[in-house]
């Protein structure tokens, strides 16, 4: 005896899936927005703090305080970052550039996991409400 999948069920997840799909739009670019003015009421308030030369100014503030931080960023390593830094590598070098084999060595070393999941494609005019 064969077991009869649920279509209803399988209606049923789809929908919820669809509906998490939707929210999880709405929220991220409702969490973009909310980025864009926390970055400008930050700009805002470190040009303040360095016209009253005050950047080293510990602000209490309801649960907490706000002081003055540096952050240090690094440079994504992308093959192409790789590619120009290897260049000017052999170009301080009294040897071949190599910098081609490297990269495709590179490459060939990766590991690629391949994971199976859902993806939505909207029709053109279509709303991103879904129940």
């Amino acid at each position: 005896m064969a077991i009869q999948p649920n279509m209803d069920e399988l209606g049923n997840l789809i929908r919820h899936w669809a509906h998490y799909d939707t929210m999880l739009t709405t929220l991220n670019a409702q969490i973009r927005n909310v980025r864009a003015l926390k970055g400008t009421y930050e700009t805002q308030v470190l040009e303040r703090l360095r016209e009253y030369k005050a950047e080293n100014a510990i602000i209490q503030i309801a649960g907490g305080k706000i002081s003055v931080v540096e952050d240090k960023h690094t440079q994504p390593l992308t093959f192409k970052s790789m590619e120009t830094m290897l260049h000017a590598y052999f170009a301080q070098k009294p040897r071949p550039d190599e910098t081609s084999e490297i990269l495709r060595f590179i490459r060939t070393q990766r590991q690629t996991e391949i994971s199976k999941g859902l993806k939505r494609y909207m029709s053109p005019g279509a709303g991103a409400t879904a129940t």
